[in-house]
């Protein structure tokens, strides 16, 4: 049945990409739902084809995206659109592309250096389109109600499954299976990280509208979501996520609100077993790495930060170069010691190992200016648009948490299409202020 349901799934999800590119030709804002549609379900040829499939959706979508936009941009004479990135991401490319002249991973660092180098093109586009509020409103609602399916086929998949429920629970935690939305995805860790904007998106509105609708569908949303992220037993989106959540909360000034959401929350896991065992069997894994608890997992996150800054030193902090975190890893662990995990679990960690001080302080930068600039936006649009505008910036920063304890920060399309959107707002800052304000955030499709 699963395998069923995702094959319909991503039949659906292609479709829609794809009408979406096309229409995109007349008006090309509507590519951002084909981006967005794409990146949620990027895996689903290989859960449909196996993982022989060479491509993935967001792939498909992307080479599309790029040709129509380069197109428009050298045969209309369109005026580009910079949001002052240029000198910073210049120079933190400079200092990856120098470092792989003395690297040990020359290729894998070239190969990443490509992919990043597509990602930011992928920011740079983004920018240049023109944009309405309602394909905005279109792209957030499909990541929404996609994000609803894949946590659907994976409450399926674990916690509705008796026999993984039972072994899970007889397991003790030592053994958990984790659910990957049926194969969508090749790691629970990704599936959780996935759910972040659609979970804070719900969040925020549930949080802020008064439109009685609106509250209970994104409600619904958010349980949903919430039960799928229990499935995929990630602390790390558990812990990122939480944190996030309650910033918003304290930012909004909606401590009641959120008080009994939790109440309402808990009296309905606690009424339904599958779900009583999922989540007692989840919060028992969070309690023990609260606790202090070393497992096996935080014992090679330590030995992975351990190693990050014997490199650092012993590299005169110029970094080992790009893509070279794994093969120097072996020089302070063996591969026995670290159960044959060597890619780091730390982006800013794996930063400074790889890239040394100069190279830290830049991604730094951008960071930090990212954040104001997403900080800006938020300040300056129309307050219809705030939840979308506090949205991107609460799950970019969730990202960042998350990646604290998660590896490939750098190639995570999510946060590029998240990035590109912030900049993309702050670009046409004057726009979006001027929006009606009278406009009411009364259902999914209102969300400005």
């Amino acid at each position: 049945m699963i395998d069923f349901i995702v094959i319909v799934f991503g039949s659906l999800m292609t479709v829609m990409c794809f009408y979406f590119i096309i229409n995109s030709i007349h008006k090309e804002d509507y590519i951002l739902p084909a981006l967005a549609a794409s990146i949620i379900s990027s895996g689903i040829f290989i859960a449909i084809f196996g993982e022989s499939f060479p491509v993935s959706l967001f792939q498909v979508i992307l080479i599309l995206f790029i040709g129509l936009l380069l197109t428009k941009i050298f045969f209309f004479d369109r005026i580009l659109k910079t949001a002052n990135y240029f000198t910073l991401t210049l120079l933190l490319l400079v200092v990856m592309a120098g470092s792989l002249f003395y690297s040990k991973g020359i290729e894998g660092g070239l190969i990443n250096l490509i992919r990043l180098l597509t990602l930011c093109l992928l920011v740079f586009l983004i920018i240049q389109i023109k944009v309405e509020v309602e394909s905005l409103d279109l792209m957030i609602n499909i990541v929404v109600i996609a994000a609803i399916i894949i946590s659907c086929i994976s409450i399926l998949e674990n916690i509705l499954n008796p026999q993984i429920a039972i072994q899970n629970v007889l397991s003790s935690g030592l053994k958990i299976d984790r659910a990957t939305a049926g194969g969508i995805y090749a790691d629970p860790n990704r599936f959780a990280a996935s759910l972040f904007l659609p979970i804070i998106y719900s969040f925020i509105l549930v949080l802020t509208t008064d439109k009685i609708k609106t509250k209970i569908f994104f409600s619904f949303s958010i349980a949903v979501l919430i039960i799928g992220l229990v499935s995929s037993y990630s602390r790390s989106a558990f812990l990122s996520l939480g944190l996030t959540l309650l910033i918003i909360t304290i930012y909004l000034k909606k401590v009641p609100q959120l008080s009994i959401l939790s109440l309402i929350g808990l009296v309905i896991i606690l009424s339904v077993q599958p779900l009583r065992s999922s989540f007692l069997l989840y919060g028992e894994r969070i309690l023990e790495l609260l606790g202090g608890a070393i497992d096996t997992s935080s014992n090679i996150r330590l030995m992975l930060g351990s190693a990050a800054i014997g490199m650092f030193m012993d590299s005169n902090m110029i970094g080992v170069g790009f893509g070279a975190f794994s093969e120097n890893f072996i020089s302070y662990f063996s591969t026995q010691e670290s159960v044959g995990v060597v890619e780091p679990h730390n982006v800013f960690y794996t930063i400074f190992a790889e890239l040394g001080l100069i190279g830290f302080l830049i991604f730094i930068l951008i960071l930090v200016k990212i954040f104001a600039d997403g900080v800006q936006v938020i300040n300056n649009v129309d307050l219809k648009t705030k939840p979308l505008a506090i949205t991107l910036l609460a799950s970019f920063s969730c990202y960042i948490i998350f990646y604290q304890f998660y590896g490939g920060a750098l190639y995570d399309a999510f946060i590029y299409l998240i990035i590109g959107i912030i900049l993309m707002l702050k670009v046409n800052i004057k726009e979006f202020k001027g929006l009606d304000s009278t406009r009411e955030i009364s259902s999914p499709n209102s969300t400005f």
